[in-house]
């Protein structure tokens, strides 16, 4: 009989905070620049947290999110203000 191996541990994405520098409210889309390094990332409203309306995000607001790599560059996932 063989053993199975134990679960991988869950590792928990690293949540970033910054600030959104460009939104585009009509088209869906801004950038957020990390706060600690000056990166920037780009989120689409799909990538919103589930408790975020797209309209009540403004530029200069502040927001933490979830950093993936997409095939252009960095992405946010799951922005929200705080």
């Amino acid at each position: 009989m063989r053993r199975s191996r134990p679960p991988e541990p869950t590792v928990a994405a690293p949540i970033l905070r910054g600030t959104i520098k460009t939104i585009k409210p009509t088209e869906g889309f801004g950038f957020i620049v990390h706060t600690a390094t000056g990166e920037e990332y780009f989120f689409h409203r799909s990538a919103l947290a589930p408790d975020v309306v797209w309209p009540d995000l403004t530029t200069h607001q502040r927001v933490e999110f979830v950093p993936s790599e997409g095939p252009k560059g960095h992405r946010a996932t799951q922005v929200r203000p705080f």
